[in-house]
């Protein structure tokens, strides 16, 4: 009977657990409701919330003023009672097309509000409107911190007077850390004063008078003005896409990094050094061939000397063109000379030499290179030799019965359309010397050197 006693009293220990489990589960699995209006029910075993799927219902007038007078106790949490105040005929354009270019539904930061926020609002804050222009400045640096916040979708500044632009919204919910939230109620442009006059424009900043902390996106900084914003252990700062630093803040606590308005940007400079290599060295040290430069760094003969050997040096193209030799041009004439007479001209200009009576400055002496016979053309200008060339060969056409074969000139003296084109009309064949190398009409060359020694 004993034995029989316990094993009732142990059915009713485990009917009475049974019933408790229920109950638990019974009213963890009531339906309950966030400020969103979303139904959910919470896990009897991990505490989490499921949401429920149903249909919406809108909210009467009536359900909405009880549910803000529910929350007018805790200003941290959906609209607070006071958002209420003189918001009617808002234009939210303006948000809707923010909101759209951010491709975010609702604005969050990784601030936690309860600890961030102001439990009483002055009057005067609830305006949203823009002030008047002889008062707008940019902000100063008395106007209290801002913070660099990468959780954060967009700026936030709880002070009217910071903007210098402000439009009025409808309330907008902030997110937080924790579940806690804020409401904005305008938004708005601000100039931001930094260091050796710089100014940070912020655009575009949602007004909330509710916050205690101004609050600066690292997002919105990159996405609208494509500037970086860089962390270490100590502090942060502010680059443009050049690289150059356009503010700076300090490490507040132990997660809070200020940006810094009234200390100015410590003077500093960015050196960046690498080993030279044997091509480097070449070019410093007067184009000095690459074993030399080797014997120098090995044999200690200059301090810090370092070079890096893990690429073979380039040939240097200057040292191959300064290197470069030519063979002397033979003093005696090469080749089979010319058998007629007119076969073969040589043709060369000098001057300008002193203006004649005549107003010639320029000579263009030829030779025969059959009957060694010269002939000197004064002219006024360079331009004027291809005409007097073309008056000369139809006077000795004329005189000789014979006709021009070559013209052998210098590159570049007479070099022209209108040479060229007179050339081909009377079957002349033009010859040119090797560029810079005038001695190769050395005949003709010589006939200027005997002229000047006779004057």
């Amino acid at each position: 009977m004993e034995g029989k006693k316990d094993e009732v009293l142990a059915a009713k220990a485990r009917s009475r657990a049974e019933k408790g489990n229920t109950s638990a589960v019974a009213n963890t699995n009531t339906v309950k409701r966030d400020q969103a209006g979303r139904a959910y029910i919470l896990d009897a075993e991990t505490g989490e919330a499921i949401l429920l799927a149903e249909s919406p219902t809108p909210m009467s007038v009536a359900s909405t003023d009880s549910a803000l007078s529910a929350h007018a106790n805790d200003p941290f949490s959906g609209h607070p009672t006071w958002t209420n105040l003189n918001f009617c005929d808002v234009d939210n354009d303006d948000y809707n097309a923010l909101v759209t270019l951010l491709d975010v539904e609702t604005h969050e930061t990784s601030v936690n509000w309860c600890e961030n926020g102001k439990e009483e609002i002055e009057s005067e804050a609830l305006t949203a409107e823009p002030l008047n222009l002889s008062s707008r400045a940019r902000v100063s640096p008395d106007s209290g911190p801002f913070i660099l916040d990468s959780g954060a979708t967009i700026h936030i500044s709880p002070d009217r007077t910071d903007f210098i632009e402000l439009r009025k919204i409808s309330p907008r919910i902030i997110r937080g850390v924790s579940g806690t939230s804020i409401n904005a109620i305008g938004i708005g442009k601000i100039h931001l004063r930094i260091a050796r006059g710089n100014t940070l424009i912020l655009d575009p900043v949602l007004y909330v008078p509710q916050a205690a902390v101004h609050l600066i996106s690292v997002r919105a900084l990159a996405s609208s003005q494509n500037l970086a914003t860089h962390f270490n252990e100590t502090g942060c700062w502010i680059t443009k896409p050049c690289g150059t630093t356009l503010a700076s803040g300090t490490l507040v606590g132990s997660k809070l990094y200020t940006l810094n308005l009234s200390s100015s940007l410590a003077e500093h400079a960015l050196i960046s050094t690498c080993i030279p290599d044997i091509e480097t060295w070449h070019r410093r040290l007067g184009h000095l061939n690459a074993r030399s430069i080797v014997e120098m760094s090995d044999g200690n003969m200059a301090r810090g000397m370092h070079i890096d050997l893990s690429s073979e040096p380039a040939k240097c193209q200057h040292c191959i063109l300064g290197k470069q030799t030519r063979n002397p041009v033979p003093k005696l004439c090469e080749g089979v000379k010319a058998s007629g007479l007119l076969d073969c001209m040589y043709i060369d200009l000098t001057g300008p030499h002193v203006k004649s009576a005549n107003g010639n400055s320029y000579m263009m002496n030829l030779i025969d290179d059959n009957s060694s016979m010269i002939w000197t053309l004064p002219i006024p200008l360079k331009s004027s030799a291809v005409k007097a060339l073309k008056d000369w060969v139809s006077t000795v056409e004329r005189e000789t019965g014979k006709t021009v074969g070559i013209f052998r000139v210098d590159n570049g003296k007479l070099k022209s359309i209108e040479y060229a084109e007179f050339c081909l009309s009377r079957g002349i064949k033009m010859q040119w010397t090797s560029p810079h190398t005038s001695s190769h009409n050395g005949r003709v060359e010589r006939v200027h050197r005997t002229l000047f020694n006779s004057a």
